[in-house]
């Protein structure tokens, strides 16, 4: 599914390549690999209007300036398909951006996720889901616990991934905020 989000700048991004790794040679987990771009994301939907999202896009990088995020810890979301996350730690600044990317891109698109409306939205960077079973993720859960996951950092991008379906996501779009 096409969505917008905010790539991680390094050395994050590849502290979670990494993450990614160990998961697939201890667990064999591989499903995180059909999105291979550490992100946290702001809106999931079917379809966007390219043209108008563009300038939807770039008229939020103008008028917002870099803001510092925290990420801590490893938590989980159950269901029927588990994910396994690390939590990023909402803000203000972080608050009001996807209230405002939310908005502006409502009108924009077609068959949103609602679990990323404003007032259900948990911020997060996903570690591993899709092959993932109920069964696996206390060990998955325990494994990741061990490492120290307490990262500052600047977000200063948001980017639209498309991702086809039984296709790769790739970056199609993405602009630097300018503000």
């Amino acid at each position: 599914m096409p969505g917008l989000v905010s790539l991680l700048p390094q050395p994050y991004y590849d502290h979670v390549i990494a993450f990614w790794d160990e998961l697939e040679a201890n667990f064999g987990l591989k499903g995180i690999r059909i999105t291979p771009l550490p992100h946290f994301s702001w809106q999931v939907g079917e379809e966007y209007k390219e043209e108008s999202m563009l300038k939807a896009m770039e008229a939020i990088a103008v008028d917002t300036k870099p803001f510092e995020v925290h990420v801590k810890g490893v938590e989980s979301f159950i269901s029927e398909n588990p994910v396994v996350f690390l939590k990023v730690l909402k803000n203000p600044a972080l608050l009001l951006l996807h209230l405002r990317i939310w908005l502006k891109f409502l009108p924009l698109s077609k068959g949103l996720s609602m679990l990323y409306s404003p007032p259900l939205w948990r911020p997060h960077i996903s570690l591993a889901y899709q092959d993932l079973n109920i069964e696996q993720m206390k060990d998955v859960l325990i494994f990741m616990r061990t490492k120290q996951i307490d990262w500052q950092f600047s977000v200063d991008n948001l980017t639209y991934i498309c991702e086809p379906v039984g296709e790769v996501g790739q970056v199609t779009h993405q602009v630097k905020f300018l503000g």
